[in-house]
Formats: structure tokens, C-alpha cells, sequence
């Protein structure tokens, strides 16, 4: 079983389904890549975070600190990271946080037009990151996010076959689906889920996560 928003955006909750099922239109399922040992690793980066923030003995200017290697690593190892989000240039190492997904370079001075309301843009090796905007990029993803917009019919393969659709039209209409209200309850419903995964305190991957989320949803 795994975690996933539920596809009435007037519930703003989160459900679960099996890993097979396509029934829901939020976060798909995913699965933990890595052992326990490497999922410790990120999970104790994450904590340095989180306790940086909290801590009245750091200046504020200097509590956010770049994105944690061993993060990185599984961020990048998700389904679909290997590729921007928008354009499938390989290597992507931008981010749209209020999505967790990745972007290249490109496509990230795209998002910037859009506002920080739609897409909050940041790179990956370059800016300052926080606890949660990390998170959210960890339980985010491409795949998760492309699966979204597919049941949606908003992905690049609803239109790409159509022969009136041109290059650049197939870009604008790429960008303003961050505008629809499927990707606006994508975002708040992903900022939900992270929210929950937090009050979970220590990071326990994505598949663990989920797995206890689940049963927490279950029992009350």
C-alpha cells in the first residue's frame, strides 16, 4: 500500500491505494531505493536542518544551509528525476519546490515567470534550502508529478500527437498547466502530506512514511 491524494479536490485529504492501482488523481506510489543505513543517513541531515532552524543561538540569515548530499542522491534516484519535468533535458538541477519536481535551467527561468505563488524556484547545488523544502522535493518527483497530470489529461503525450499543436505552443501549454486547479490542489495537498510527514518526527524514507501515514489514517 502507499500513500495518495485523494482525487476530489473539495476533500483536501490524503488516501491510500495499492501500488497498482490508478484510481486516484494525487501522489502516486513510490518505493524506498535505498537501505536502511543510507535512508539513516539522509534522515540525520534532515534532523541537522530542522535543528539549525530551531536554534536562537544561529543567526536566522544563516539557519538555511544547500541541499544535503545524501538527499541529493535519493532525490535524484526517483522515478522520473533523471529528466526535466517540462522539456526531458537530462541532468536537471533546478527545482520547483511548490511541485517537488526537477527542471533544467531552461525551463526554471520559465517558472520564475509564473511567480512565486505558482512555482518556488531554487537550484539544487547552488541556493539555500530549509527542512521542509527538502522534504517536500523527497516526497515529491517527477514521476509522482507527471503520473498527476496525466490523469488529468494534462501532460505532454495529450497533446503531442495533435499535428496543429507546434513546438512552441506545446511549451506554453506545458507551463500554464502549473496554473489549473488540478496543479493548485497538487501543491496544497503535497504541502499537506509534508506537514504529516513531519509530525512523524525522525525522516523514515518514503515507503516507511507512507506506511505509517496509512495506518495512522486508518485508525482514526
Amino acid at each position: 500500500m502507499s500513500v495518495k491524494i485523494c482525487s476530489h479536490p473539495g476533500a483536501g485529504c490524503i488516501k491510500a491505494m495499492p501500488l497498482t492501482t490508478n484510481a486516484n488523481n494525487g501522489m502516486c506510489s513510490s518505493y524506498d531505493q535505498y537501505n536502511v543505513h543510507q535512508i539513516t543517513k539522509a534522515a540525520t541531515e534532515l534532523e541537522i536542518m530542522r535543528l539549525r532552524e530551531q536554534s536562537n543561538k544561529i543567526p536566522e540569515s544563516q539557519r538555511h544551509q544547500r541541499f544535503p548530499p545524501v538527499c541529493q542522491q535519493i532525490l535524484r534516484s526517483l522515478p522520473g528525476n533523471r529528466k526535466c519535468i517540462d522539456c526531458d533535458e537530462h541532468n536537471p538541477d533546478w527545482a520547483s519546490v511548490s511541485h517537488g519536481a526537477l527542471l533544467c535551467l531552461s525551463c526554471a527561468g520559465k517558472h520564475r515567470g509564473l511567480g512565486v505563488r505558482t512555482s518556488k524556484v531554487r537550484s539544487i547545488s547552488m541556493d539555500s534550502w530549509n527542512h521542509n523544502e527538502v522534504l517536500s522535493m523527497l516526497e515529491g518527483g517527477n514521476g509522482q508529478l507527471s503520473a498527476f497530470y496525466a490523469r488529468h489529461g494534462l501532460c505532454k503525450d495529450s497533446y503531442l500527437g495533435d499535428s496543429t499543436v507546434n513546438s512552441t505552443a506545446t511549451e506554453a501549454i506545458n507551463l500554464m498547466r502549473y496554473k489549473t486547479k488540478a496543479a493548485l490542489f497538487y501543491r496544497k495537498n503535497l504541502d499537506l502530506h509534508v506537514d504529516r510527514v513531519c509530525s512523524l518526527g525522525v525522516y523514515k524514507g518514503r515507503e516507511m512514511s507512507r506506511k505509517i501515514l496509512l495506518k495512522v489514517g486508518g485508525a482514526s
